[in-house]
């Protein structure tokens, strides 16, 4: 999920964090409504989404092992844990 700072940089973040504002633009920007952008190309959205399941495969795999193993009381590991 990404937040409202999700586009700011690093300097501009320290700025809102020590009270100090950003100018106006930068909260205003949108960068879906840029025309030269081709994020909604359907083999960028597929590539993007192949990175994403990429990234997070360990994450997902540790989940369901740990769902087995609390559901599977006698759950024996193979590995000699």
């Amino acid at each position: 999920e990404l937040n409202e700072f999700s586009d700011w940089t690093i300097a501009e973040f320290n700025l809102f964090k020590k009270g100090l504002l950003p100018s106006n633009d930068l909260q205003q920007r949108n960068f879906d409504d840029d025309d030269d952008n081709n994020s909604n190309d359907e083999d960028s959205v597929r590539r993007s989404l192949k990175k994403l399941y990429r990234h997070h495969y360990n994450l997902r795999r540790l989940k369901r092992n740990l769902i087995h193993r609390r559901h599977h009381k006698n759950y024996d590991d193979k590995r000699g844990f």
